[in-house]
């Protein structure tokens, strides 16, 4: 059964986000009241913090919590069908959203509709891509922002009206939520910190190797990065190369409380070790990079920028994606030396 939607517009600003979008939608008497008079109509972002807000708050500021929460994923599923069928999503990955639903009559999980967000420093959210079945998107950016729009309010209105973040019989939901627990964003520079956006003119100052090879670990998969961080695991080895060949262009490795990295093209360009305190933090102990040997008293200091390069190359190239010509290998010894004697 259908119902038709009323839109009206209030002017309160006893909301959560009463200046800058999204915005808390209310849905009484299948009427949705915004509470922006500069967006007459419901916005995806509006509709996705409503569904999360209503369905707990805790799980809103989780979602909105960029700091301490890597990525956030809510699941909703119907259970009529065999298997469930999801039919609305919505993740989170660092500052970058992603919503999408399914119909309910459909026999797979293949979107029907699309969005991607972006999240700004300042809480907006950008529009970045979507699709929807069966629609294309006029020519030029303004035709795809306006397209962007459509579809979104369409998503809006379905989540709103199908109050969708309601349980009930038939209805489940999912959430995986992924903290920063071990490597907070407050710990000081030279411990590994996960980069959730890289900007180059805010970020490189304080940018690290330990940075980027954590954030390369985690990315590619978490239980790499907590082993590579796990000191009773005795090595750990992640090699980055090329599927046809079996040259590599990237080597990350730890043994014992020494680490390091080793990146080449045609020959090895950059070679860095660090030693790993029991505070966590790391200590660049050696290395060289383009044929320079720092030596002296700015030893460190060289190794730092070293660091930052090799750290910023990761960002840019999203090392962690094993695109068509590149995989990555991982070799874990969890045997300490003592086994070996028995």
């Amino acid at each position: 059964m259908s119902h038709s939607l009323t839109i009206t517009i209030s002017t309160t600003t006893h909301a959560p986000h009463p200046k800058s979008p999204p915005h808390i939608l209310t849905n009484d008497n299948n009427t949705i009241t915004t509470l922006s008079p500069i967006h007459p109509t419901p916005r995806a972002a509006d509709a996705i913090l409503t569904f999360l807000h209503n369905g707990s708050p805790a799980r809103l500021k989780d979602f909105l919590d960029l700091h301490r929460v890597y990525s956030i994923s809510i699941s909703r599923f119907s259970t009529f069908s065999s298997p469930p069928h999801q039919n609305l999503c919505i993740e989170r990955s660092g500052p970058h959203v992603t919503c999408y639903t399914t119909p309910p009559s459909s026999p797979s999980s293949a979107a029907h509709l699309l969005l991607n967000f972006s999240i700004s420093s300042t809480g907006h959210w950008k529009p970045v891509g979507g699709f929807r079945f069966g629609k294309l998107p006029r020519a030029g950016d303004g035709g795809r922002r306006a397209f962007w729009d459509e579809i979104g309010a369409e998503f809006a209105v379905g989540v709103m009206e199908g109050r969708m973040w309601e349980r009930g019989e038939g209805v489940e939901f999912e959430v995986e939520v992924v903290r920063f627990k071990d490597l907070p964003a407050s710990a000081a520079i030279g411990h590994p910190h996960i980069v959730a956006d890289f900007n180059e003119e805010i970020d490189k100052e304080n940018l690290r190797a330990a940075d980027g090879i954590a954030t390369f670990l985690y990315r590619f998969k978490r239980s790499v990065l907590d082993d590579f961080l796990d000191m009773s695991i005795p090595t750990v080895e992640v090699i980055r190369r090329e599927k046809s060949s079996l040259r590599y262009d990237m080597v990350v490795a730890r043994n014992e409380r020494e680490c390091g990295f080793i990146r080449n093209g045609e020959f090895i360009d950059t070679q860095l070790s660090f030693g790993v305190k029991e505070d966590g933090s790391w200590t660049p102990l050696s290395g060289w990079s383009s044929g320079i040997y720092p030596q002296g008293p700015n030893k460190k200091v060289h190794l730092d920028e070293f660091g930052k390069s090799f750290a910023a190359q990761i960002m840019y190239n999203s090392a962690w994606d094993e695109s068509t010509d590149k995989e990555i290998e991982v070799t874990t010894d969890r045997t300490s030396p003592e086994d070996y004697d028995h």
